[in-house]
């Protein structure tokens, strides 16, 4: 029994010994406990020296601190975590954490946090996905057109307006059709108008259109925003172009085989209305009367109803015309007005949107050379041109034309003497005998 007693004790003296060599932590007694709440404070033995545990252990692991204090303080940073972020902040394993300090060093660089660079990439990825689900342009396309339609028929737009918009549905459809309408961007509207072969004011008037349609997808949230916005095309400065008397009298005499165009030359040429504004014009907005003409606001370009005065030398044309008309000026039949208004430029020579080009004989010799393209607008600066020298105030001829003063002094600095212009408003319809 003695010698089982001896075994005992060297047993009991290995055990101890072997616990001190490893680390093992003994068993805290209550009065070892120094925070009950969680985490847990535990004074402890390790390794023959006194310790600090700090037991954040379900949610958490376990933590040696060489002095009660700082025991104390990093369990009531543990406590403090958990109440702002919850458990998930407390669990995070080392290499998430690690991953998380060397992001946001990269990201203090630039000023910006881990939420700044988590919310970049989700709304990134977020509006991915809806640039691939949202819908083609050639959709959006179609249902702008149809919505231009609807427009027309309750007259909130002219027939031009609505030819104009069926032609640059089909242009655009040609260039955007099969792009998803989120993923046109400002570099593939630029590249668009850069491959335009046509002229500056051509190439801005696509912009223009491309505008209002994409203007028309943000209101029907198919986009956040308009690529075509900020964009711009310069447009050199030239001279407008001003028909000389003799060409405005050599018109209206060859109009004399084109009467349906008769009307709309007269306005254009003495009361300065726009192309539009005149081919939409109605019989029962013009008053000889009281000698004024109605724009009307769905028809101007500025939205805004306007009347124009008539002066004596429209007064005389538009007497006989108007003379028991009603409905458009044009005609009831927009195409044979645009038949007439053609073969009448075409008859004094103007090239026509590639027409009356130039013909050659059989040995392919020119018979007729292409004649020049119609100024645009030009009937309109005519107008101008010639009224300024009359009465002198620019500020009366921007609300006749319905523009502002400054575009009035831009476009019509040229002086035209004050004889010519008396003779321009002196071209009369014949006296009928």
């Amino acid at each position: 029994m003695a010698k089982f007693g001896k075994y005992f004790r060297i047993l009991v003296d290995f055990l101890a010994k072997f616990g001190e060599t490893f680390g093992e932590m003994k068993p805290a007694r209550k009065s070892n406990v120094v925070r009950e709440e969680w985490p847990k404070i535990v004074k402890i033995v390790l390794n023959g020296n006194l310790r600090w545990q700090v037991d954040a252990r379900p949610s958490g692991r376990r933590e040696i601190c060489k002095s009660e204090i700082e025991a104390i303080r990093r369990a009531n940073a543990l406590a403090k975590t958990k109440l702002e972020q919850g458990t998930a902040a407390v669990t995070m394993p080392p290499q998430l954490r690690a991953m998380a300090i060397e992001c946001h060093e990269k990201l203090a660089v630039w000023g910006k946090t881990l939420r700044d660079a988590t919310a970049y990439y989700i709304a990134s990825m977020e509006d991915a996905r809806l640039r691939e689900e949202s819908h083609l342009m050639q959709f959006c396309l179609k249902e702008w057109l149809t919505v231009r339609e609807e427009e027309h028929k309750r007259k909130d737009i002219s027939d031009a307006t609505l030819r104009e918009t069926k032609s640059m549905r089909k242009i655009f459809a040609n260039a955007f059709g099969n792009i998803n309408v989120r993923a046109v961007n400002r570099q593939h509207v630029e590249t668009f108008l850069g491959s335009v072969e046509k002229g500056p004011r051509t190439r801005n008037n696509y912009r223009v259109k491309l505008g209002t349609f994409f203007n028309f997808a943000r209101n029907k949230g198919w986009i956040d925003h308009n690529p075509a916005a900020g964009i711009k095309v310069r447009i050199p400065d030239e001279e407008v172009v001003v028909l000389s008397v003799e060409e405005a009298h050599s018109l209206i005499k060859a109009a004399s085989d084109f009467p349906l165009a008769l009307p709309y030359l007269v306005i254009s040429l003495f009361a300065g209305l726009r192309p539009y504004e005149a081919q939409a014009l109605d019989w029962s907005n013009v008053f000889l009367k009281t000698r004024q003409i109605r724009v009307l606001a769905a028809t101007s370009k500025t939205r805004e109803t306007r009347y124009v005065p008539i002066n004596d030398t429209l007064l005389a044309w538009l007497t006989p015309l108007a003379k028991g008309k009603s409905g458009p000026v044009i005609g009831p039949v927009p195409g044979y007005f645009r038949n007439a208004w053609e073969g009448l430029r075409a008859s004094l020579g103007y090239c026509i949107d590639g027409k009356n080009v130039e013909e050659r004989s059989e040995q392919g010799e020119i018979i007729k050379e292409q004649g020049p393209e119609w100024p645009p607008d030009c009937l309109r600066h005519t107008f101008a041109s010639y009224w300024l020298p009359i009465h002198h105030s620019r500020s009366e001829l921007a609300e006749i034309m319905g523009n502002s003063e400054s575009v009035i002094r831009k476009h019509y600095r040229r002086a035209v003497p004050a004889n010519v212009a008396q003779s321009y408003w002196k071209i009369l319809p014949k006296k009928r005998r």
